[in-house]
């Protein structure tokens, strides 16, 4: 077997596979059971949650830690418990946001905001406390799944559940841009499905993001981009017309089980946006015409949040006070919500997350896309993304330039990221030498995530011109990161240098920490190496033991079991 390049090359979702406990142990409280309309557990003990790792705390401020309910772009997410035994939400915000000045004064702001918006479909923001080590935002916890594990465990949801949930965060919109927020995130795994209806979470506070992220973060970005609106990805104002876009692409997910602009790489999604319309086959024909309407390109031909909610709830564009609305919303839910068949909660094992993430793409991206500029709108920024929109175009001479000048930038995560996504575009257009060096910057810069995934690239790109030493010390680099996914990949190569260069205690040992690794590819390639490397010394016990390993494997078991057929047979086999 051939060494492998990164397979999460430039265009590839940058989202860990939400498969895998170990990276998203995130547990929500079933629906069966819980207390209508309550946060308080009915015998006082908490609901599942993952257990608290080394290093987390056990307290914040008056509220007691409890466990983990997953982790996202700004920070870790706790379940936890204040003094009179209501269950909170804590998102403990990341060090390198929380010591950002400019950041602190913003989210305190979108904080103030949020805390403004009406306690109506969605999750209350209680407080916040930004002075302390570890800063913090305290919302109402909201026992339920989210709507993404819900499609992915039950499949699209029935029809009157689906009346429900259009009508539930068409109103949790309303109050949020009400109170003059904007929620920017809007997706599935942002809506809760409660005993008592749709709850929307996280709503306002992205905004505060942008301050050190230049809109995108490696694998932790600013929005979705299955479920972002066109405005999003060209540079245009972001207002509340984007949630309205949102709102319809979450729609025609959960009623069809699929993001409606489809998955794949980042550019591939974000052109469909800009470009294709919305694929709503198979959407309830009750809300096609209205989701139609929210997706449309142009923001302004888009209806408001509450004009979404009327039309729901039958009412013309002169509706009923603020108050009856309410009440019709209230009891619409009851009917479809309550009485109806609500989403069941998730059957995968305590601590799994299944399917693919939202959209079946990356966390999103605020890059631009190729398009022609309009009078009087700001020149989009250049990025890494914009990069790889206008690679995706065919500019490549657009694209070098913009990766080139992202990667000069002294943005933190935008440099390290174009600076690889400048080496892969120049070793595919031959310059080798180019492409070393723009490997070497990202590596240089000690980003957690490009840096071991530029590490692999400049090994591979080494091993194969011929600088074995080279590529043995880009290869160690990456190892040495312990990066969740790169270091078990590098490994693996790794081990393939020192067997070809007939170091093979070396390459056992690394084939070895690859499998223990268990990583869901790597592993099970590594366990086929180290058979074909087992067979080749004559070791037939030792490659048999390893073949028991990976012989359940679609790719790598047929593998390793044509090497195990080089054994001599042995009587009695």
């Amino acid at each position: 077997m051939a060494a492998s390049e990164d397979p999460t090359r430039k265009g590839a979702p940058p989202d860990v596979p939400l498969t895998r406990p170990e990276v998203w142990p995130v547990r929500r409280a079933a629906l069966a059971g819980a207390a209508a309309a309550s946060s308080r557990a009915a015998d006082g003990a908490a609901p599942p949650a993952a257990p608290l790792r080394n290093g987390d705390p056990h307290r914040l401020g008056a509220y007691e830690v409890l466990g983990r309910l997953g982790e996202g772009g700004m920070g870790v997410v706790y379940l936890g418990r204040a003094a009179d035994g209501r269950l909170v939400a804590l998102k403990v915000i990341r060090a390198d946001l929380a010591s950002n000045e400019e950041f602190t004064r913003r989210f305190q702001r979108e904080v103030q905001a949020a805390q403004r918006v009406a306690r109506f479909c969605t999750a209350q923001v209680i407080e916040a406390e930004l002075g302390g080590e570890a800063p913090y935002l305290v919302t109402e916890y909201v026992p339920g799944p989210t709507l993404r594990e819900a499609v992915a465990d039950g499949g699209p949801l029935p029809a009157s559940s689906l009346e429900g949930l259009a009508v539930g965060m068409a109103a949790a919109l309303s109050a949020i841009h009400a109170a003059g927020v904007v929620h920017r995130d809007l997706k599935p795994s942002n809506v809760l499905l409660s005993q008592v209806g749709p709850r929307v979470i996280d709503f306002g506070i992205a905004r505060a993001r942008d301050v050190t992220t230049s809109l995108t973060r490696a694998g932790q970005r600013m929005g979705t981009p299955a479920f972002m609106a066109p405005e999003q990805f060209t540079g245009r104002l972001v207002s509340a017309a984007a949630d309205v876009f949102a709102w319809g692409s979450v729609v025609a997910f959960a009623g069809t089980g699929r993001a409606p602009f489809g998955g794949g790489p980042l550019a591939a999604v974000a052109y469909r946006i800009v470009h294709d319309s919305a694929d709503l086959s198979g959407l309830d024909d009750s809300l096609r015409e209205l989701v139609e309407t929210a997706t449309e390109k142009d923001p302004e031909r888009r209806p408001s949040a509450q004009e979404l909610l009327l039309r729901l709830l039958g009412h013309g564009a002169a509706g009923p006070r603020l108050g009856d609305t309410r009440v019709a919303v209230g009891e619409l839910l009851h009917r479809t919500w309550v009485e109806g068949e609500a989403p069941a909660p998730p059957r995968h094992p305590e601590g799994a997350r299944p399917g693919a993430p939202d959209g079946a793409t990356a966390t999103g991206t605020g890059a631009a896309a190729t398009m022609p500029d309009r009078a009087g709108e700001p020149e989009p920024p250049a990025t890494a993304d914009l990069g790889l929109l206008l690679e995706a175009a065919g500019d490549l001479e657009g694209a070098e330039a913009a990766y080139r000048e992202a990667a000069a930038s002294d943005d933190p995560d935008q440099a390290p990221k174009a600076a690889r996504n400048l080496g892969l575009l120049l070793k595919d257009r031959g310059d080798q030498d180019g492409a070393v060096a723009a490997y070497r910057q990202a590596i240089a810069s000690g980003h957690p995530d490009q840096a071991p995934k530029a590490a692999n690239n400049l090994g591979f790109l080494l091993a194969r011109t011929g600088d074995l030493d080279g590529a043995v010390a880009a290869y160690r680099w990456a190892v040495d990161s312990g990066h969740r996914d790169q270091a078990p990949a590098a490994a693996r190569n790794l081990g393939l240098l020192h067997e070809q260069r007939g170091e093979t205690d070396q390459a056992r040992r690394l084939y070895r920490w690859a499998i223990d690794s268990r990583h869901p590819e790597e592993a099970p390639a590594a366990a086929a190496n180290l058979v074909a490397l087992l067979v080749a010394e004559g070791d037939a016990e030792g490659a048999t033991t390893v073949f028991r390993w990976v012989a359940a494997h679609p790719v790598y078991g047929h593998e390793a079991e044509a090497n195990l057929r080089l054994l001599p047979r042995r009587q009695g086999d």
